[in-house]
């Protein structure tokens, strides 16, 4: 007897330590994911964006909204879903574009990809094609050839395809990209920036909060724009 209750009370104590373990990894978590679940609050230069200083030009016409991002970025394909929805939410008075970044030769042709698809017209039945090849298929589009290949049939021809990877125009665009990036310091990605002049770069936003963040200066570059 005395044996069975002494079973029961260690089964007893077992249990309330493994309760008190629990509870103690549930405050423990909570903390963790606390600064991502609380209010943004108004955003701050300095702390949840860059100003970069006015613009060459005074603000008018549409507020330009830029993503920089590759397909070769893991962080980029599992920020596009939102992105994609929230592009769609954007007013009239915002442009939305993005900017392949060519940190790399691989992420150069993915680059090149990008806009070739963009200029035959076929880049959105694509978009999320390519992320997906390369971040869960596992493909490895790292070479001419390859590319060509993922593309034959979808929307066009593999050698159509190529003349567009090969055209002039693409390393111009290439050129492109990569001036505004050097303007706007871009060093990582995925990042936003709006109106030529906040970029987004608190490594410790949730993606939510990015495009909190990028709402309001959108609003605040709306009023600068009023009359």
């Amino acid at each position: 007897m005395a044996g069975a209750k002494s079973r029961s009370a260690a089964e007893t104590l077992k249990r309330r330590i493994a309760l008190a373990l629990g509870l103690a990894a549930l405050v423990v978590l909570g903390a963790g994911l606390y600064p991502l679940l609380a209010p943004l609050g108004t955003p701050t230069a300095g702390e949840h964006y860059t100003d970069l200083g006015a613009p060459e030009r005074p603000p008018r016409g549409p507020i330009p909204v830029v993503e920089f991002f590759s397909y070769g970025c893991v962080h980029c394909k599992n920020f596009d879903p939102q992105i994609e929805a929230w592009k769609e939410t954007l007013g009239d008075d915002v442009r939305f574009t993005r900017a392949p970044v060519a940190f790399s030769a691989s992420w150069g042709l993915l680059a090149k990809a990008y806009h070739a698809a963009d200029r035959l017209g076929i880049l959105a039945a694509n978009h999320s094609r390519l992320f997906d090849a390369l971040h869960e298929a596992g493909l490895a589009l790292n070479t001419e050839d390859a590319v060509v290949q993922f593309f034959d049939g979808h929307g066009t021809d593999g050698r159509t395809f190529r003349r567009a990877l090969r055209d002039p125009q693409i390393n111009e665009a290439l050129a492109e990209d990569a001036a505004l990036a050097r303007r706007y310091g871009i060093r990582a990605v995925p990042t936003l920036v709006v109106d030529g002049r906040y970029r987004i770069d608190d490594p410790n936003l949730s993606r939510q909060q990015i495009l909190e963040v990028a709402d309001a200066l959108i609003a605040q570059a709306r009023t600068a724009r009023t009359p």
